[in-house]
């Protein structure tokens, strides 16, 4: 089951559970990189790279779009059963 959007980046998964979206995880980063610096403004943009954007099953697992698909439709998730687009997002879900 999806419980989270994540957000993977060298190494460290960003996350926050249902109903929060990425764009709610990529605020929280730069929020940190204004308070207390621990990365660059141009290292944080790259968090909103597609590539890095996933979900955190029932486990705590990292997974990436296509991988929570698969566990979204096993779980009955994926709202009306068809995802918006060409990726899930955390709209098809929650």
């Amino acid at each position: 089951m999806i419980t989270h959007v994540a957000i993977r980046h060298q190494g460290r998964v960003w996350s926050l559970p249902r109903p929060y979206r990425h764009h709610h995880v990529m605020r929280a980063i730069l929020w940190l990189v204004e308070e207390f610096g621990q990365y660059t403004k141009e290292q944080a943009e790259r968090f909103s790279s597609g590539d890095d954007q996933g979900f955190l099953d029932d486990t705590g697992k990292y997974l990436t779009r296509q991988e929570a698909e698969v566990v979204a439709r096993q779980c009955n998730q994926i709202k009306n059963g068809e995802i918006i687009g060409g990726v899930l997002t955390s709209e098809d879900l929650w």
